[in-house]
């Protein structure tokens, strides 16, 4: 079995020290404050952002191990205009008046497809929105999603060029999708959850995951300050060594799963033990993050 590994990261994004947003580009006060003819006026529009448009959003590569992704994360990385910065915020407070404005920029929304094995719903309010409405705030978040996808090579048998032929293709492997989120949530969420702003609520909160259209799925739940090179490689092997240890005993798993309605037990093997708690002593970046994930630039 073939397992790929993705990701796409959101992050803030600022300019000489303050809060910018993708999606309203040169609109933002301290970009439309610059000269019409300089550089950097226009290159906030060119950063891919998420849907809604507070946030930077990049996309690297699939791969095949932590190592690989974080080589193709760099290579994205690198791509980002040098003249922002770039911030692993969880969640981010801003001024209702230009919450409206990202909302007037959007223009339309389609409902979220996320879905939670716990029966969350993912447009509910949580206390740290409340808490900000009361400021006359509005509570925005961004995450670091997981993609994980499967495959397998099938021998089939066909006709080509009026010949019967025998050849190898590749098939999706139909991923235990549930199962799997509540293993993320048991083994993977834990250990970060110390970060500011990981685990409160709304999409910062566990079970959330969505499906792709390549046949696998995204692990929602992680927050961005997940985004560090040691972080990025650690989660990925994990999540891979989690699928691969569920798939070969899912027999038994799965009768767990079911008739007793509860994450399944999993023996862990002693390099996994040790990936998780090597991740245990890791940080967040408080930085920029360009600087750290491009340090040679």
């Amino acid at each position: 079995m073939d397992i790929r590994i993705g990701m796409d990261p959101e992050f803030m994004v600022k300019y000489n020290g303050e809060y910018v947003y993708p999606r309203l580009g040169s609109g933002n006060a301290v970009l439309n404050e610059l000269p019409h003819d300089h550089p950097d006026r226009s290159l906030l529009a060119k950063i891919d952002a998420d849907e809604f448009g507070h946030c930077a959003e990049i996309r690297p590569a699939a791969a095949r191990n932590g190592k690989e992704l974080v080589l193709n994360m760099i290579s994205a990385m690198e791509k980002l205009p040098k003249c922002f910065t770039y911030h692993s915020d969880n969640i981010h407070t801003m001024d209702k008046r230009l919450f409206i404005q990202l909302i007037r920029a959007l223009g339309h929304k389609d409902l979220s497809e996320s879905k939670n094995i716990y029966g969350k719903d993912i447009l509910d309010d949580c206390k740290a929105d409340i808490d900000a409405r009361v400021k006359g705030l509005r509570l925005v978040f961004c995450g670091c999603h997981m993609h994980l996808s499967a495959s397998k090579t099938v021998v089939v048998t066909g006709t080509v060029d009026g010949h019967r032929r025998t050849l190898e293709e590749d098939k999706v492997v139909d991923l235990p999708v549930r199962q799997l989120v509540g293993l993320f949530d048991k083994y993977l969420f834990p250990v970060l959850r110390t970060d500011r702003g990981f685990d409160v609520g709304r999409y910062r909160s566990m079970g959330f995951y969505e499906y792709k259209y390549h046949g696998g799925f995204e692990y929602r739940s992680l927050g961005a300050s997940a985004m560090t090179p040691t972080r990025i490689r650690l989660i990925a092997d994990i999540m891979i060594a989690l699928t691969k240890l569920f798939m070969d005993k899912q027999d038994d798993l799965f009768f767990q799963s079911f008739t007793m309605n509860r994450t399944p037990q999993l023996d862990l093997p002693a390099d996994l033990i040790a990936m998780l708690d090597k991740l245990a002593l890791t940080k967040r970046i408080s930085g920029d993050l360009r600087k750290a994930w491009v340090p040679f630039d």
